[in-house]
């Protein structure tokens, strides 16, 4: 017998990017650019209480550069920490914009977030609430920003 559950799944946040190609721009637009990404986590954090997912999938991305900013991951850290007081699960695969190598603070590792490694395909349980499984999830972060092999061809199907 199958049990429903919800999830969200979202990529390519770029959180912080600078938006290098709108130099032109006025400040008032490329200040509300940069915000933006920061509302966008924001209202990704309050849909996922708000519709009592079990967990949150976020595939690729999440930073514009290899070398996040201080405040972006401070920042997410604290979006996380929201989630997990709701019970949500949080499931992260870095993408070629902010792999595994880049330069980053040392926050201590949240129970209940898991991030995929680069060494090979990973598979972890997501679990609803209740405490009963969901769904495996399946991924593979980017090791460093160029990967010339076919990450896709790694991924076989699992008993």
């Amino acid at each position: 017998m199958s049990v429903a559950f919800r999830f969200i799944h979202a990529a390519d946040l770029h959180l912080d990017s600078p938006f290098k190609g709108l130099g032109d721009a006025p400040p008032r637009v490329r200040q509300a650019l940069t915000e933006s990404t920061f509302g966008a986590v924001r209202r990704l954090t309050a849909a996922a209480v708000s519709a009592n997912v079990d967990f949150v999938l976020l595939a690729g991305d999440l930073f514009d550069a290899a070398d996040r900013s201080l405040r972006a991951q401070a920042f997410l850290h604290q979006q996380w920490a929201k989630l997990r007081e709701h019970g949500i699960g949080i499931y992260i695969i870095h993408g070629n914009h902010d792999p595994l190598s880049g330069e980053r603070a040392r926050f201590a590792v949240m129970e209940g977030v898991h991030v995929f490694g680069a060494e090979e395909k990973e598979g972890r349980p997501a679990y609803r609430k209740d405490g009963g499984l969901a769904a495996f999830i399946y991924g593979m972060s980017y090791g460093s920003r160029a990967v010339t092999d076919n990450l896709a061809s790694r991924y076989r199907p699992a008993a």
